[in-house]
């Protein structure tokens, strides 16, 4: 689906455009009603073409786009289909930002596990089984290898944000690295099945 933000379908003015006009000034009354009348159409219209995505969220985030742009709304054009391009094009801009954070932070990863000599160069089935452990990472670790790998922070940088020492933080990012190495070979099913769940556990409990 290709299209811009000024693509609208022209016919005779709607209620909702009518609503939008006046919100535009500043009317709170029809602010209100606009947003009780679109934001649920927008809703399942996102989760219908993109079923995971946050929806409400990106509903909300197009509204505010739509009244912060006011002055590209055509006058006598229908406002759904442009809220519908706003969100697309919010929602396809965030998956590629998700996009790129995934595959940096797998890069990165991949480069960490290939220099401390964790694993040779990974095929497509580890790869997979990579992300499937990057996935399973509690929040605190994830974030971790974020900052060092995404952020390219130092450990003395992390450990004086974290309140924790340089060698903590070193240690915990060598010990995710190693739980990942063996994750990956646990569900790729190079080792015994066990491992990851066994490393994983540890990794939670030394963190």
């Amino acid at each position: 689906m290709k299209a811009t933000l000024d693509d609208s379908s022209f016919g005779p003015p709607d209620e909702n455009a009518g609503l939008f006009v006046r919100a535009l000034t500043s009317d709170s009354e029809a602010a209100a009603k606009l947003y009780a009348r679109c934001m649920p159409e927008l809703r399942h219209w996102l989760q219908a073409r993109l079923p995971g995505c946050d929806a409400e969220d990106l509903s909300h985030e197009a509204l505010l786009t739509a009244l912060r742009r006011g002055s590209r709304f055509h006058q006598g054009a229908r406002l759904m289909p442009w809220l519908r391009t706003i969100a697309w094009h919010l929602a396809q801009k965030r998956l590629r930002g998700d996009s790129r954070r995934k595959r940096r932070e797998r890069e990165y990863v991949e480069h960490e596990l290939r220099v401390t000599g964790a694993t040779p160069e990974l095929s497509p089935k580890r790869l997979a089984a990579l992300n499937a452990c990057l996935a399973s990472l509690p929040k605190q670790q994830r974030q971790l290898l974020h900052l060092r790998y995404i952020e390219g922070r130092s450990s003395s940088d992390i450990a004086a944000q974290s309140g924790r020492s340089r060698v903590a933080v070193a240690v915990s990012l060598h010990r995710i690295c190693k739980d990942l190495k063996t994750g990956i070979l646990s569900k790729a099913r190079l080792t015994h099945p066990s491992g990851c769940d066994a490393h994983s556990a540890a990794s939670r409990s030394t963190f």
